[in-house]
Protein backbone atom coordinates (compact mmCIF):
# COMPACT_ATOMS: atom_id res chain seq x y z
CA UNK A 1 0.00 0.00 0.00
CA UNK A 2 2.47 2.33 1.19
CA UNK A 3 4.25 1.62 -2.36
CA UNK A 4 1.36 2.39 -4.22
CA UNK A 5 0.45 5.59 -2.10
CA UNK A 6 3.98 6.96 -3.07
CA UNK A 7 3.90 6.39 -6.15
CA UNK A 8 0.34 7.60 -6.76
CA UNK A 9 -0.81 4.81 -8.51
CA UNK A 10 -3.44 2.51 -6.91
CA UNK A 11 -2.65 -1.38 -4.85
CA UNK A 12 -4.34 -3.47 -7.88
CA UNK A 13 -1.50 -1.56 -10.30
CA UNK A 14 1.21 -2.22 -8.31
CA UNK A 15 -0.10 -5.72 -7.74
CA UNK A 16 -0.58 -6.48 -11.61
CA UNK A 17 2.88 -5.01 -12.27
CA UNK A 18 5.10 -7.13 -10.10
CA UNK A 19 2.60 -9.39 -9.25
CA UNK A 20 4.22 -10.44 -5.17
CA UNK A 21 5.67 -8.23 -3.01
CA UNK A 22 9.10 -10.76 -3.54
CA UNK A 23 8.56 -9.98 -6.78
CA UNK A 24 8.49 -6.69 -6.07
CA UNK A 25 11.46 -6.84 -3.78
CA UNK A 26 13.67 -8.09 -6.40
CA UNK A 27 12.91 -5.39 -8.58
CA UNK A 28 13.59 -2.66 -5.89
CA UNK A 29 17.00 -4.83 -5.58
CA UNK A 30 17.97 -4.93 -9.27
CA UNK A 31 17.28 -1.37 -9.89
CA UNK A 32 19.46 -0.50 -6.80
CA UNK A 33 22.23 -2.97 -8.01
CA UNK A 34 22.56 -1.21 -10.75
CA UNK A 35 23.31 2.20 -9.15
CA UNK A 36 25.78 0.89 -6.72
CA UNK A 37 27.50 -0.96 -9.80
CA UNK A 38 27.57 2.92 -11.38
CA UNK A 39 28.70 3.94 -8.25
CA UNK A 40 31.62 1.54 -7.82
CA UNK A 41 32.90 2.26 -11.16
CA UNK A 42 36.02 4.74 -9.76
CA UNK A 43 36.70 1.85 -7.44
CA UNK A 44 37.25 -0.80 -10.51
CA UNK A 45 39.24 1.86 -12.55
CA UNK A 46 42.02 1.30 -10.52
CA UNK A 47 45.18 -1.18 -11.52
CA UNK A 48 44.43 -4.96 -11.15
CA UNK A 49 47.64 -4.92 -8.76
CA UNK A 50 46.12 -1.84 -6.89
CA UNK A 51 43.97 -4.18 -4.50
CA UNK A 52 44.64 -1.36 -1.73
CA UNK A 53 43.54 1.26 -3.77
CA UNK A 54 40.53 -1.11 -4.99
CA UNK A 55 39.43 -1.50 -1.09
CA UNK A 56 39.36 2.29 -0.42
CA UNK A 57 38.14 3.65 -2.98
CA UNK A 58 35.43 0.92 -2.78
CA UNK A 59 34.82 1.61 0.70
CA UNK A 60 35.03 5.42 0.56
CA UNK A 61 31.92 4.88 -2.09
CA UNK A 62 30.08 1.93 -0.10
CA UNK A 63 29.45 4.39 2.57
CA UNK A 64 28.71 7.13 0.58
CA UNK A 65 26.44 5.40 -1.32
CA UNK A 66 25.09 3.80 1.98
CA UNK A 67 24.75 7.39 3.35
CA UNK A 68 22.67 8.20 0.20
CA UNK A 69 20.61 5.47 0.56
CA UNK A 70 19.81 4.67 3.80
CA UNK A 71 16.15 2.99 2.51
CA UNK A 72 17.75 0.69 0.63
CA UNK A 73 20.18 -0.23 3.75
CA UNK A 74 16.77 -0.60 5.81
CA UNK A 75 15.51 -3.02 2.81
CA UNK A 76 18.72 -5.78 3.19
CA UNK A 77 18.51 -5.71 7.02
CA UNK A 78 14.78 -6.65 6.66
CA UNK A 79 15.13 -9.31 4.10
CA UNK A 80 18.24 -10.78 5.98
CA UNK A 81 15.84 -10.08 9.13
CA UNK A 82 12.99 -12.05 7.43
CA UNK A 83 14.73 -15.23 6.05
CA UNK A 84 15.34 -14.06 2.68
CA UNK A 85 18.20 -13.54 0.53
CA UNK A 86 19.31 -10.07 0.81
CA UNK A 87 22.42 -10.45 -2.14
CA UNK A 88 21.41 -8.80 -5.62
CA UNK A 89 21.53 -10.53 -8.22
CA UNK A 90 24.42 -10.28 -9.68
CA UNK A 91 26.41 -10.28 -6.34
CA UNK A 92 28.34 -13.04 -7.78
CA UNK A 93 29.46 -11.55 -10.81
CA UNK A 94 30.54 -9.29 -8.55
CA UNK A 95 32.31 -11.88 -6.13
CA UNK A 96 34.39 -13.43 -9.00
CA UNK A 97 35.67 -10.01 -9.96
CA UNK A 98 36.99 -9.12 -6.51
CA UNK A 99 38.12 -12.85 -6.03
CA UNK A 100 40.05 -12.02 -9.32
CA UNK A 101 41.90 -8.72 -8.19
CA UNK A 102 42.72 -10.47 -4.90
CA UNK A 103 44.46 -12.97 -6.58
CA UNK A 104 46.16 -10.69 -8.94
CA UNK A 105 47.51 -8.56 -5.81
CA UNK A 106 48.89 -12.21 -4.67
CA UNK A 107 50.68 -12.59 -8.00
CA UNK A 108 52.18 -9.42 -7.30
CA UNK A 109 53.32 -10.25 -4.00
CA UNK A 110 50.68 -7.83 -2.85
CA UNK A 111 49.06 -10.03 -0.31
CA UNK A 112 50.05 -13.00 1.06
CA UNK A 113 47.83 -16.48 0.02
CA UNK A 114 44.81 -16.15 1.82
CA UNK A 115 41.67 -17.40 0.86
CA UNK A 116 40.22 -14.47 -2.10
CA UNK A 117 36.41 -14.79 -1.19
CA UNK A 118 36.88 -15.05 2.94
CA UNK A 119 39.04 -11.88 2.68
CA UNK A 120 36.18 -10.08 0.78
CA UNK A 121 33.71 -11.66 3.00
CA UNK A 122 35.45 -10.33 5.97
CA UNK A 123 35.54 -6.14 3.87
CA UNK A 124 32.35 -6.82 3.27
CA UNK A 125 31.10 -7.65 7.00
CA UNK A 126 33.35 -4.58 7.81
CA UNK A 127 31.33 -1.87 5.64
CA UNK A 128 28.06 -3.87 6.55
CA UNK A 129 28.76 -3.55 10.34
CA UNK A 130 29.90 0.33 9.61
CA UNK A 131 27.59 1.11 7.56
CA UNK A 132 24.68 -0.09 9.80
CA UNK A 133 26.11 0.83 13.32
CA UNK A 134 28.19 4.49 12.52
CA UNK A 135 25.83 6.20 13.92
CA UNK A 136 25.92 4.47 17.63
CA UNK A 137 29.77 3.11 17.47
CA UNK A 138 30.90 6.61 15.82
CA UNK A 139 29.51 8.67 19.07
CA UNK A 140 32.96 8.02 21.27
CA UNK A 141 35.00 8.43 18.10
CA UNK A 142 33.78 12.28 17.37
CA UNK A 143 33.89 13.85 13.88
CA UNK A 144 30.72 14.11 11.49
CA UNK A 145 29.73 11.15 9.46
CA UNK A 146 31.72 11.41 6.55
CA UNK A 147 34.99 12.60 8.35
CA UNK A 148 34.65 9.29 10.55
CA UNK A 149 33.92 7.09 7.59
CA UNK A 150 36.99 8.40 6.00
CA UNK A 151 38.80 7.21 9.44
CA UNK A 152 37.00 3.88 9.60
CA UNK A 153 37.91 3.22 6.19
CA UNK A 154 42.02 4.11 6.58
CA UNK A 155 42.12 2.08 9.46
CA UNK A 156 40.20 -1.10 8.34
CA UNK A 157 42.59 -1.01 5.47
CA UNK A 158 45.75 -0.75 6.84
CA UNK A 159 44.71 -3.10 9.77
CA UNK A 160 43.46 -5.41 6.60
CA UNK A 161 46.45 -5.06 4.70
CA UNK A 162 49.24 -5.11 7.08
CA UNK A 163 47.70 -8.72 8.22
CA UNK A 164 47.25 -9.80 4.66
CA UNK A 165 51.06 -8.58 3.50
CA UNK A 166 53.24 -11.30 2.63
CA UNK A 167 55.66 -12.28 5.77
Amino acid sequence: RAVAERAGVSVGCVQHHFGTKAELEQAVMARSEAKFHAHQASAFATADTDFEGLVRQGMKNYFEWARKNPELMRLGAWLLLEGQDPRWPKEAQLDAELVRRVVAAQDAGQLRAVEPLFLITVIGILMNGWAVFQAQHGLRLGDGREELDARFVDFTVDLLLQGARPR
